[in-house]
């Protein structure tokens, strides 16, 4: 919310404006639908904690969003991204030392805290991964939830385990140790860098590319190798750990030899390679040695980004990261997840089929590369050693020498016997459709994603993932009935493709539905006004018994429906005989062969858009103190000519939405946002544009209500304000400095009325560039005469050939009323198309001697601009002396009648 600072200086009010400032919270999406309303009012997040996003929000969006029923929780206020952080530790919970950050929010993997500039180098040099939100864009997205599937032995791909070999991973991490340091700023990173671009051609590959990236300007690079897989090349697994290096205990640009940290994640990465390069994969491989992991997790992030913006369909990330310590006799293995669990389960199931270590659960982490392609919605799990090396870890004895080679080689074993599965595992299946058959004892589930070479089965459980009762499914059928159930019982189902090799899917998508006789009242009954009708629509009924559907219509507030369809079938419905500016209240219920009727729908409301019941006035204003509602409610009377008819509607609440049924009632909507706090507009635009998309008219004044809409971005074809307002772009002056608008083309001249409150000036006013067709009917009189601002536009007409806009920059009640009653005299004649009279210069409605002394005024005296096209008189596409001669000829010589002009 903006911050309003009241100032009595020389006798009248001054008010200083600042930036717009945004809150932080904590957003949790939980369907498919909360995530496509979100992403229409929501352009990224600052990452995620919790399997939530943090997002930056004004209090009014945020009060919009809770509206609308989203799980907000505020963190904390009035923020600056760079300042506000992410801090975490390669094993959760783990302390080096003891700082105290002011904690915003505290996770199990990390804590959002507020540092200072200079207290980042600080957590860094302790061990702490800070990564500053300003350096987080991620996007928005929904994982349903998912149920892992266990595939029983034998598994074929567990002899790939055999392919890993000891020696192998000791030349790599030796080499990378003798390096001396790998940190993202030193010389030796770029041979590193080269060195494994050369590991991995010699291996055969052929497809090996360095990733361009910058960190803070300074160009680095992740190493990456593509092994193409055959017959579903378009999935990718991601294999990765980073190779920089970084040392608290000496300077790491001469020194950090990082062996454990992350040589051995390096050299797990290589080996897998090595290993998989002659083994026929379905899936596509991508190799990746990441760069820039210590300072912020910066190489993962760009390529994480990088292959969502490409779409790219990414099966799991399997991360390493310091897996070569063991401190104990316990051969151990911790492995980390995002929020499904499946994939590490895979990888704990190898562990204990193929190597002698024992797999633990680590819960969630965020400290490393996995954690990039966590926030942008990948599966992703992150194996690190069971013995965290907390001696060796950023010192100068990450040495290779304390290294446990025989327990890397178990290690990278169970891993390669995983990836296997993950590449053979048969694709989930997911239920497309559940249908009732009606008997209260069946259901059928369907899926459309069939394949003829699976085998599939349908599981059935009275209990999430707990399925008593597997049924097997004939082949060449993608649908089954089940029978022999309980009428109203929840049963809870999941259809599982086993491929021609025998293995299952990693993942279920269980879905769950209860049988019934009497049919499910329909759902998603949505109302849409339309021209002279009322379009219902709602979803299909799953029953496969369903007969018809009935549709009921009352005016809002009356008692009794009436049966406006009796027997329909369809389920998009045109309501041609709802009557002009009445509201209906609409429910629909389905009736089944047994004549079982449904319980009656939820309601919806709408009205028939009629576009002809006069001017709606949106009024927004919320300034506490003077004015008061009462002199608002004089001051738009004064200035709405009573022969208009005018409807008045007050928008104070956050909350305020104008609805289609209620705008599409009018033929021109003014909305005049006469305060500086809360702008509404904005959770209208999708009723406004809708109704901009008719023959209508819109006009919108107030304190940077436009600007509100663009901030500094240039619009675009496809911006509201672009196409429908004709502006590209909004500039505000802070100053206090606006001391009227310059009529153009016959607009009259606005001055600032000093006793209306605010005194002779107002802040905030801005200047716009408009587009070709826009025209400049008010330009900015700036009292200090700034050349940014003077006589440039302050206001626009616009139309786009469907719609009249009218757009200010300024609001109207601290104008003079006289000045404001004559401008709404000249927009509502614009609206409805009315030409001026030829020669009416003074717009009197008559042609005088005033008409050309106004003329003589404008042409040669620097006096008020006319209608341009009124005055050009000769119609010769110009105003010139021959104007006010013709008009003496016409008015005292019997000279010829004035004609329409043709300036513009």
């Amino acid at each position: 919310m903006k911050k309003v600072a009241c100032l009595l200086t020389a006798g009248y009010l001054l008010i200083s404006f600042s930036a717009v400032a945004a809150d932080l919270y904590l957003l949790k999406i939980n369907s498919q639908m909360e995530l496509q309303a979100a992403q229409t009012k929501i352009s990224y997040a600052r990452g995620t904690l919790d399997g939530k996003f943090l997002v930056e929000l004004t209090h009014k969006e945020a009060e919009s969003l809770k509206g609308d029923g989203f799980d907000l929780e505020l963190l904390a206020t009035d923020i600056n991204p760079a300042n506000m952080a992410i801090i975490s530790l390669p094993r959760p919970r783990l302390v080096k030392t003891v700082l105290v950050p002011d904690i915003k929010y505290g996770a199990e993997e990390a804590d959002l805290v507020k540092l200072d500039p200079g207290d980042m180098d600080i957590y860094r040099r302790e061990g702490f991964l800070v990564i500053t939100l300003d350096n987080l864009q991620t996007p928005l997205f929904y994982n349903p939830p998912l149920l892992g599937y266990r595939q029983p032995d034998p598994v074929p791909a567990d002899t790939l385990a055999d392919l890993i070999i000891q020696a192998n991973l000791y030349d790599y991490d030796t080499r990378l140790e003798a390096f001396y340091t790998r940190y993202v700023y030193s010389d030796s990173i770029h041979i590193a860098r080269d060195w494994l671009v050369d590991k991995f051609q010699s291996f055969g590959y052929t497809d090996v590319e360095y990733d361009l990236f910058y960190f803070g300007g300074y160009p680095c690079h992740n190493v990456i190798c593509i092994k193409p897989g055959t017959t579903e090349a378009d999935k990718i697994i991601v294999v990765g750990g980073h190779y920089d290096s970084y040392n608290t205990q000496s300077d790491p640009t001469i020194f950090a030899p990082g062996a454990d940290d992350n040589g051995s994640g390096t050299a797990a990465v290589l080996e897998l390679a090595r290993a998989f390069k002659d083994v026929p994969t379905k899936k596509t491989i991508m190799f990746v040695a990441f760069s820039a992991e210590e300072v912020g997790l910066v190489g993962s992030r760009a390529l994480a980004s990088r292959l969502y913006d490409q779409g790219a369909d990414i099966e799991f990330m399997l991360n390493f990261d310091m897996v070569a310590y063991t401190e104990d006799a316990v051969d151990d293995v911790t492995l980390f997840s995002g929020p499904f669990r499946g994939y590490a389960d895979v990888i704990s199931d190898a562990y204990d089929r193929v190597s002698t270590l024992i797999p633990y659960y680590g819960g969630s982490a965020t400290a490393s590369d996995h954690a990039s392609f966590i926030n942008f919605g990948y599966h992703a799990v992150y194996v690190q050693e069971g013995d965290f090396n907390y001696p060796g870890w950023h010192t100068n004895i990450d040495i290779s020498s304390r290294l446990d080679f025989p327990y890397f080689e178990q290690l990278v074993r169970g891993t390669a016997a995983a990836l296997g599965y993950v590449d053979n595992a048969a694709r989930a299946t997911t239920i497309d459709h559940i249908y009732d058959i009606g008997d209260g004892q069946a259901l059928r589930v369907h899926w459309d994603d069939y394949d003829p070479t699976y085998t599939y089965k349908v599981m059935v459980g009275t209990s999430s993932g707990n399925y008593t009762v597997t049924l097997d499914v004939p082949a060449g059928q993608s649908y089954f009935d089940i029978t022999g159930l309980n009428e109203g019982t929840l049963y809870y189902l999941a259809v599982v493709g086993i491929n021609s090799e025998g293995y299952g899917p990693i993942h279920i998508a269980e879905r769950s539905e209860r049988p019934l006789v009497v049919p499910r009242a329909p759902a998603g009954l949505a109302a849409e006004p339309d021209s002279a009708r009322v379009i219902l629509s709602w979803n299909e009924n799953i029953e496969l018994d369903l007969n018809r559907y009935q549709i009921f219509r009352r005016p809002a507030g009356s008692v009794d429906f009436e049966l406006l369809a009796g027997d329909y079938t369809d389920t998009l419905f045109y309501d041609l005989t709802a009557q002009p500016q009445v509201i209906n209240e609409y429910k629909i219920v389905a009736i089944d062969n047994d004549e079982n009727a449904s319980p009656m729908s939820t309601s919806v409301f709408a009205g028939a858009a009629t576009f002809d019941g006069g001017i709606l006035l949106v009024d927004e204003f919320d300034v506490i103190g003077s004015p008061s509602q009462n002199q608002l409610d004089q001051f738009y009377q004064s200035i709405f000519d009573t022969a208009y008819s005018t409807q008045k509607l007050s928008a104070f609440e956050d909350t305020f939405h104008l609805s289609r049924s209620v705008a599409g009632q009018y033929n021109t909507i003014f909305w005049i946002d006469d305060d500086w706090n809360y702008h509404l507009l904005d959770a209208s635009l999708d009723s406004v544009k809708w109704f901009m998309n008719y023959r209508t008219n819109f006009f919108l004044a107030g304190y940077e209500s436009i600007y509100w809409l663009t901030g500094v971005q240039y619009q675009v074809p496809g911006d509201f304000v672009y196409d429908y307002l004709g502006v590209r772009r909004v500039t505000v002056n802070n100053l206090v400095d606006f001391h009227g608008a310059v009529g153009r083309n016959g607009w009259p001249n606005l001055h600032v009325n000093p006793a209306s409150g605010l005194g002779p000036r107002l802040p905030s006013i801005g200047i716009v560039d408009t587009i070709p067709g826009a025209k400049t009917i008010y330009t900015f009189d700036s009292f200090t005469d700034n050349p940014a601002f003077e006589g440039k536009p302050a206001g626009v007409t616009f139309n786009n050939g469907t719609t009249r806009g009218i757009a200010l920059t300024f609001p109207l009640y601290y104008l003079d009323t006289a000045d404001v009653r004559l401008m709404m005299v000249k927009a509502l004649k614009y609206f409805q198309g009315v030409a001026g009279l030829p020669g009416d210069i003074d717009n009197d409605a008559r042609i005088t001697v005033l008409d050309m002394i106004y003329l003589i005024d404008y042409l040669f005296r620097q006096g008020p601009e006319p209608d341009l096209n009124q005055a050009d008189v000769n119609q010769d596409c110009k105003v010139d002396i021959l104007d006010p001669i013709y008009l003496i000829d016409f008015k005292f010589k019997g000279g010829p009648e004035p004609l329409p002009g043709c300036v513009y």
